[in-house]
């Protein structure tokens, strides 16, 4: 709908998330960084090879350094 690329999507959704996280007084802001560190722990265990122990260059990019 918005004819941007999910570069540009991601990238524009992280601002605006950086921005309002800006916006909380410290203590939600610690509340929230708690509840995404307990999702990351949840998950990470989920992931399975080669994802788990890859280097993301590796996935991402080619040889040259171009994204796949």
């Amino acid at each position: 709908m918005t004819h941007l690329s999910v570069t540009a999507a991601v990238t524009i959704a992280l601002r605006e998330r950086l921005e309002w996280l800006r916006g909380l007084d410290e203590k939600r802001r610690e509340r929230v960084v708690d509840e995404l560190m307990k999702i990351a722990e949840d998950a990470g265990p989920r992931w399975r090879e080669p994802c788990r122990s890859t280097d993301h260059g590796e996935i991402l990019y080619e040889e040259r350094g171009l994204p796949r």
